[in-house]
């Protein structure tokens, strides 16, 4: 499983946000010949999402689904399957007892059948980004979750998420779980400014950034704080003092590498991407080139944000989509079309 784990892409939205977004799930179903495609690029394993409440609250959530993962194991993809649901129900975890039955029932039901596939082929992602700053409420909530699972799955990988939104920050200052068979994730989105510019979620003003530059320094943001507007420039200038660039995303991921062998525990990138709307595509490119390369070098698996989407390595909101080949270059990967 770790082999298939070193490279792989998020089918974001699939089974996902479909209680608020029915359109949304719909322009992002996955075809064959996207699985295809994805395997053809020499990526491995696939990261699902699945929303609890959705899979709880129709009754063919379930078949539906197995079919999307069955076809991603037809296509020799791994496949990590994360539990995802909305901000609002992550909340109630740690507040109200039934919520967290609510989440058992809802891992119960979808574990059960996919304990017959072979342990190489899925792993059970506990939690996507628990939202939650206390780590000791975090790692129980954890342990129960994969208590839960081993009792369905017993020899399958489960993985792990640290609190908040599962950054490095959030990684290193969990501590692992006494359970053996565990991998943990963490998400990578540094510098977020430069990521997630034009963002509309998330820090408001995010969606009034553009034309923040990868790699930064005071000398590349001197043309662009001419433009921008005056809320946006102290934050363009500070981007620049920053001097983010291949050495700093180093030393980011080496803390994560460092926290892993410490204790002896593997690590997983679950997610990482740039926003296109606002980042220069060169820039974009430079940055996914010195992220996976670096991850590479540090023997640390990952899945790209994503495949579809507004992160993402094909353009198009449905079948068939077009390969960004130079995306796929910049990330070591095949490039192949579709």
């Amino acid at each position: 499983l770790l082999d298939a784990l070193q490279r792989g892409v998020n089918l974001s939205h699939w089974f996902t946000h479909r209680a608020a977004f029915e359109a949304v799930a719909a322009q992002s179903a996955i075809g064959p010949n996207d699985l295809r495609l994805i395997r053809q690029l020499g990526l491995g394993h696939v990261r699902i999402g699945v929303d609890p409440e959705w899979l709880m609250a129709s009754a063919t959530a379930l078949d539906e689904l197995m079919a999307g993962l069955d076809a991603a194991r037809a296509a020799g993809l791994a496949v990590v399957l994360a539990l995802q649901p909305q901000a609002a129900y992550k909340h109630a975890l740690f507040a109200d007892p039934a919520a967290r039955d609510t989440l058992m029932q809802a891992w119960a039901r979808v574990a059960q059948p996919l304990s017959r596939w072979p342990v190489s082929a899925v792993a059970f992602e506990a939690l996507n980004e628990p939202e939650h700053e206390d780590p000791a409420a975090v790692r129980q909530l954890m342990t129960e979750i994969v208590a839960t699972l081993r009792q369905i799955a017993p020899q399958h990988t489960v993985i792990v998420s640290p609190g908040g939104y599962a950054d490095v920050d959030d990684l290193v200052a969990f501590a692992p779980l006494a359970a053996r068979n565990l991998i943990y994730t963490f998400h990578f989105y540094e510098p977020k400014n430069f990521t997630h510019q034009g963002a509309y979620w998330g820090w408001p003003m995010w969606v009034s950034f553009s034309g923040f530059p990868y790699p930064s320094s005071p000398e590349a943001v001197a043309a662009p704080l001419q433009r921008a507007a005056p809320d946006v420039q102290p934050h363009l200038a500070h981007y620049g003092d920053e001097r983010w660039n291949r050495a700093r995303l180093a030393h980011a991921l080496d803390r994560a590498s460092e926290w892993a062998r410490r204790h002896g525990v593997p690590i997983w990138c679950g997610e990482f991407g740039v926003y296109r709307a606002n980042a220069a595509p060169a820039h974009r490119l430079a940055w996914l080139n010195d992220v996976t390369g670096l991850m590479q070098a540090r023997g640390i698996g990952w899945a790209l944000w994503d495949y579809a989407g507004p992160f993402g390595l094909t353009q198009g909101a449905r079948p068939p989509r077009e390969l960004d080949t130079d995306m796929a270059a910049a990330m070591g990967l095949r490039t192949v079309q579709p």
